[in-house]
This record gives structure tokens, C-alpha cells and sequence, in this order.
């Protein structure tokens, strides 16, 4: 395991995409100005939260 320089403990998962989504992933971490690992955690942090959004709408709607 290694960590960023504050110490943070992180992974480095090898992962997989087809060649087009891989070049799509590159390129929008390009213009957005990040590394794409700093883009993709982004983008798993905001599925998480929708993923937990969804969760807490399903239990809303079966109270009400």
C-alpha cells in the first residue's frame, strides 16, 4: 500500500477499459487538469454518492 504525501493510505487497483473509454477517461482528466487517477476517484466518489442518494430516496419513499 502507499500513501500521498500526507499521508493518506492508497490502493493502486489494476483496472480495465475498452481502448475508446480509456482515451474518453484521459482526455477528460486532460481538460479538466487533473491526473486521470485524481479524475477517476472523483468520478467513483460521486457514483458512491448517488449510489447512497438512491438509497435514501427508496427508504423515504417507503416511510411516506
Amino acid at each position: 500500500m502507499n500513501t500521498y504525501d500526507d499521508g493518506v493510505a492508497v490502493e493502486r487497483p489494476t483496472i480495465s477499459f475498452a481502448d475508446d473509454l480509456a482515451a474518453a477517461v484521459r482526455a477528460a482528466a486532460d481538460a479538466d487538469a487533473e491526473n486521470t487517477s485524481a479524475w477517476l476517484a472523483e468520478a467513483a466518489r460521486r457514483r458512491l454518492a448517488t449510489r447512497g442518494l438512491g438509497e435514501l430516496v427508496a427508504e423515504w419513499e417507503r416511510e411516506h
